[in-house]
């Protein structure tokens, strides 16, 4: 019988669900004719714990406004350079070979 530890599974669900985000985020882009705007917004939670989020928005032929939060990065203290950094890594990751 094998032992599985709890942060072995955290992280194969991560690796998991960083490669369908990827391939999701990808598919949509793919997918648009005309350009999308990107926004990051500021938020708290009802515990007062700040967090920051990437919103990709984009009109579609129908003209219906659609966003989606692609990225959610907990604020404990980041400078601007570590959340630009954090930023370009996430798209550079994204998009790297989107046509």
């Amino acid at each position: 019988m094998t032992i599985i530890f709890e942060n072995t599974i955290k992280s194969d669900i991560f690796i998991i669900f960083m490669k369908e985000k990827k391939n999701m985020v990808k598919e949509e882009l793919n997918n648009f004719t005309n350009r999308i705007c990107l926004t990051l917004d500021l938020w708290t939670s009802c515990t007062t714990e700040g967090y920051i989020n990437l919103t990709m928005n984009h009109i579609d032929s129908s003209w219906k406004l659609s966003g989606k939060i692609i990225f959610v990065i907990y604020l404990n203290i980041i400078l601007d350079f570590e959340l630009s950094e954090k930023i370009n890594d996430f798209l550079s990751y994204i998009l790297f070979d989107v046509k």
